[in-house]
């Protein structure tokens, strides 16, 4: 379901987990100016099977990839999102969709570019 409400929003499945080593569903957005990452991961946690839904939105300015990351949910059992997966992907798109670069800038990590000169 998840597929269905992200691709008409320009948001393309990274790598299935039939192809992937991890077991991750990665959507992924680029334009011009901004990235995006819409995630779920798999925790690997003692005695319990859980997940971790993230978004993350990025840009990169002079060398410098800047980035702001929120976390859905984290360490939840997968039926919590299968019933809600819906709600929690217009939440995320909804966050998503109102960060800005200076949200990004300043509420965010940076990195350097290894390959800017």
């Amino acid at each position: 379901m998840m597929k269905e409400i992200l691709a008409p929003l320009g948001w393309r499945l990274h790598s299935p987990v039939a192809e992937s080593d991890a077991l991750a569903v990665d959507f992924i957005k680029t334009d011009t100016l901004l990235s995006g990452n819409i995630g779920i991961t798999f925790d690997d946690l003692a005695k319990r099977t859980t997940f971790t839904f993230y978004i993350t939105k990025s840009f990169d300015e002079k060398g410098i990839r800047y980035f702001l990351r929120d976390y859905i949910l984290k360490n939840q059992e997968i039926i919590f999102f299968e019933n809600r997966v819906e709600e929690l992907t217009n939440l995320a798109l909804e966050k998503y969709d109102a960060w800005n670069n200076y949200d990004i800038r300043m509420h965010g990590e940076k990195i350097k570019l290894s390959s800017y000169t």
